[in-house]
């Protein structure tokens, strides 16, 4: 029992070093998060995520997040601007027949935190694709991170 205890400790201790803290989510510069293209029919309903979870060491301040939805030409189709309360979440919505009612529609999520957001933001997105009617999910996602080369 004890060395289960010992070997638990320390595959936690593994996790919580190789984690990866993200103060907010702003797409640039620091690196970029990001969700690619993600695909609806007239079938489903895309919900873009987002939660302010709170810090141990950092104060709980809100997070100003504006939730977007593009499509393939960088158009908006949809966004919402939003503050996030610490330990709260929000979310935006759009169906496929919102993203153009095509068979299948392309469509790119987007996250925006302004660059001087307060310290205690720590805001982390998720997006889901559904089927409207059976509310069965198809799709779920956390964005990339990219690290981009420097300008020359």
């Amino acid at each position: 029992m004890k060395r289960v205890f010992t070997i638990g400790c320390a595959a936690l201790l593994v996790i919580l070093v190789t984690t990866r803290i993200v103060k907010a989510f702003n797409p640039q510069p620091d690196p970029p998060a990001l969700f690619g293209m993600i695909g609806i029919t007239p079938e489903d309903t895309m919900q873009l995520n987002i939660v302010n979870v709170v810090l141990s060491g950092a104060p709980p301040d809100p997070c100003k997040v504006t939730l977007r939805f593009l499509d393939s030409r960088g158009g908006i189709l949809k966004q919402q601007t939003v503050t996030v309360q610490p330990t709260q979440a929000a979310s935006l919505t759009i169906t496929g027949g919102e993203a153009g009612g095509a068979f299948r529609n392309e469509v790119h999520p987007v996250l925006l935190v302004p660059p001087n957001e307060a310290t205690g933001c720590s805001a982390i997105g998720s997006v889901e694709v559904f089927n409207t009617t059976s509310g069965e999910t198809t799709v779920f996602a956390h964005p990339i991170y990219v690290t981009l080369p420097a300008a020359n």
